[in-house]
Formats: structure tokens, C-alpha cells, sequence
């Protein structure tokens, strides 16, 4: 079996490297906050990016990103230790996601008119 990336996973490992590069919070851009706040400002900050729920539809804020790039994405952040297991996006993203949305916009397999028993 080869585990060496595609070209295509390649250039998007490079672009997420890069992106992470360059916006990974600097200890002095940090210093003082708490791990919380500065777990909500890279959510924010990687949101505002297009980065933080990267397997979503974009219509809905994500990249519409494969199963592999969503591996690719977690060892690119995971390497830089940026925090990113504070709010991870694998387990309550998409229960929040159905929480906040209207009726009209969840996908219909989970329309209801009951509310999620939680």
C-alpha cells in the first residue's frame, strides 16, 4: 500500500502548511489569554478562513473537503499544536450545526418538528 501523498493531496497539504504558517497565534499574540479564549479565537480565526469544519458543504461554511484532506488537515494543525482539540469539529459539530439551523436549510433526512432529544 503507498502512503505518500497524491499530487493533489500534496497541494493541499502545502496550502493548509501555509495557511497554518502563517496564522498559528504567535506566544506573544497569546500571552495572558486563557486556554479558552484562546481556543475561541483560532476557531474564529480559522472560520473566517474557511479551515474550521473543512468536510462541511460550502454552503454551509466548510470546503466540501474529502475524507483524506480532512486527515491531511489534522496532522498539518495537529503538528503545529494549535490547539486544535479544544472544540473539535468531529463529534458536536454537526449536532450543533442541526441546533442552530432552520428547519428549511437542514438536510431533509433530519427535518423535524420535534426537537433533538439530547
Amino acid at each position: 500500500m503507498d502512503f505518500n501523498d497524491t499530487p493533489e493531496q500534496a497541494a493541499f497539504r502545502k496550502s493548509a502548511a501555509d495557511w497554518l504558517a502563517a496564522n498559528v497565534p504567535s506566544k506573544e499574540e497569546i500571552k495572558g489569554m486563557s486556554r479558552l479564549e484562546f481556543a475561541k479565537m483560532w476557531q474564529k480565526r480559522k472560520y473566517d478562513a474557511g479551515w474550521a469544519c473543512i468536510g462541511w458543504d460550502p454552503a454551509y461554511g466548510g470546503r466540501g473537503a474529502s475524507t483524506i484532506e480532512q486527515v491531511i488537515w489534522k496532522q498539518e494543525e495537529g503538528a503545529r499544536n494549535s490547539c486544535s482539540r479544544m472544540f473539535s469539529g468531529n463529534s458536536s459539530s454537526p449536532i450543533l450545526f442541526l441546533l442552530s439551523c432552520s428547519q428549511a436549510v437542514r438536510p431533509s433526512a433530519v427535518r423535524s418538528k420535534k426537537p433533538p432529544v439530547l
